[in-house]
């Protein structure tokens, strides 16, 4: 029997893990390997975030745990 669930992006925690790394979203995007402007359109939900985006995430150094919601 398939679970269904929904995964999104926990951007309450993206922002989060900015503020505590007192990094502006330049400095985050560059962490991240992506534009600013992607950055910034995905934290305000005018872009999806896609591969790219989660792989920043992980590679600026936030714990996967903390990235996804799943309901």
């Amino acid at each position: 029997m398939p679970i269904n669930k929904n995964v999104d992006i926990n951007l309450n925690n993206v922002i989060i893990f900015q503020s505590k790394n007192n990094l502006t979203d330049m400095q985050m995007a560059e962490k991240m390997g992506i534009s600013t402007s992607f950055y910034s359109k995905v934290k305000t939900k005018k872009r999806v975030a896609g591969r790219s985006f989660i792989f920043g995430l992980i590679l600026a150094g936030m714990d996967p745990k903390d990235i996804f919601i799943i309901e």
